[in-house]
């Protein structure tokens, strides 16, 4: 008899103390994941940054459903004057899954192509904006475990700088 007191108290206590920790535990996954997806879009739209920014003025060139930018990358000087060097695409192309895209560097003049993510949404995209360009990526990932998916999304607008 006092075993089966004992037993009661232990589940009634025991319970809600598996619940909790088990809650806990799905909250840190669930913001751990957010974490790598910031950190993905972030590193993707600082690639494009750090090739777009020191890109020659008035060569950049937006597809008109906004799913390739192009643009003369900075080749050097001649005295003051910039000179253009290789042609650099974007393009955000279909992927494997339905509502999801792919982002490809392009250098034109090698042939060169490098795939920066597989893990963009088909809603990312790119958009003239006066002499610079918009960039709306939205990013995602699930948890282990999880058929749940997180989208971040993170819209910017860069400008050339020479």
């Amino acid at each position: 008899m006092e075993a089966s007191v004992y037993v009661a108290i232990l589940a009634v206590i025991a319970v809600p103390l598996i619940m909790v920790t088990l809650t806990v535990s799905r909250a840190s996954a669930e913001g751990n994941l957010i974490t790598r997806i910031q950190e993905r879009n972030r590193a993707v739209i600082q690639r494009v940054i750090e090739d777009y920014r020191p890109s020659l003025a008035g060569t950049t060139t937006v597809s008109p459903d906004g799913k390739v930018l192009r643009f003369s990358s900075l080749g050097g000087f001649a005295g003051v004057t910039a000179l253009p060097g290789p042609w650099i695409r974007y393009e955000i192309r279909p992927g494997g899954a339905a509502n999801e895209s792919i982002l490809v560097r392009v250098n034109e003049s090698t042939a060169e192509q490098v795939t920066l993510t597989g893990s963009l949404r088909t809603d990312s995209t790119f958009a003239a904006n006066g002499q610079g360009v918009d960039l709306a990526f939205t990013t995602f990932g699930s948890s282990q475990g999880s058929s749940l998916e997180s989208d971040v999304k993170r819209v910017i607008t860069i400008q050339p700088q020479n």
